[in-house]
């Protein structure tokens, strides 16, 4: 039984493909993958310029789960250039970034993202680019009270300075959500779905479905554990602060003490 054999697959509803001047075809290739997952490797050469990145691998388990009666698709990720550094003792052969997966849950037509290479290219390139999917994970990490928090920040505009932090990148993300000034919600791993919109297709994120993935399990453990890891680097620093200032007491009283000159040697050392 492979790892996501568990879900049970049900007929999925079939999406309009999406009208481009450019056909991607050739830049798209398929990959081995294990465990019954579906492998493909996107190659943009447009992201040359700009971009830290311009291949993206996405492995998906094509049976679905389903959350408020529509497929939400398991999904691995991975962005890295074709210029990028390989180790000499990489036993892959491929780079680190090659091989560094997000996971994420994402709503889409399979049977298009497999057929139609203009779909394919707008789920990689609008719903499932690195800079989105981070920000969602980012904010799949957040308690509620924290989302709540960045949310007062953006209505009231109000300074958000990230107070529980963990590292400058998250600090980064935080101010990049304030900066775009939309409301954010729970997600978990969730980004979003391509659903029918007005004879098109378009991106719609269901905070209904995000608040249900926010609440699993697995993302409420990692979401306590890296709360955890954030008390204890808190803790450290506080620990830290009160050393520093005791050690500066000491050298002031040091320097505001009497000096005894009796006891000073003689200029000849006696």
């Amino acid at each position: 039984m492979g790892l996501f054999d568990r879900f049970k697959r049900k007929e999925e509803p079939k999406v309009e493909p999406v009208a481009a001047q450019q056909q991607y075809q050739d830049a798209i290739t398929t990959i081995q993958a294990q465990d019954g997952l579906i492998g493909y490797e996107y190659y943009d050469p447009s992201y040359q310029q700009g971009k830290s990145y311009d291949k993206t691998r996405i492995f998906i388990n094509p049976s679905p789960q389903y959350i408020n009666g529509r497929p939400i698709y398991t999904m691995f990720l991975s962005y890295y250039g074709t210029q990028d550094m390989v180790m000499f003792d990489n036993p892959t052969g491929e780079s680190a970034r090659a091989t560094e997966y997000k996971q994420v849950l994402a709503g889409l037509d399979l049977y298009a993202l497999q057929n139609d290479p203009n779909y394919f290219k707008y789920a990689i390139k609008e719903l499932l680019n690195q800079q989105r999917v981070e920000r969602y994970l980012s904010v799949g990490l957040k308690t509620d009270r924290e989302i709540r928090d960045i949310n007062s920040a953006i209505f009231e505009g109000k300074e958000y300075n990230s107070p529980n932090a963990a590292s400058i990148d998250e600090v980064a993300k935080d101010s990049e959500l304030i900066r775009r000034g939309k409301k954010v919600y729970p997600c978990g791993r969730y980004v979003g779905e391509i659903l029918p919109r007005d004879g098109h297709v378009g991106i719609v994120f269901d905070p209904s479905v995000g608040r249900i993935c926010h609440d699993e399990p697995t993302i409420a453990n990692d979401r306590q554990r890296l709360q955890d890891e954030k008390m204890r680097m808190k803790n450290a620093q506080m620990l830290e602060a009160q050393r520093k200032y005791e050690r500066l007491q000491q050298e002031y009283r040091n320097m505001q003490s009497p000096i005894n000159y009796q006891d000073q040697p003689n200029d000849d050392g006696r």
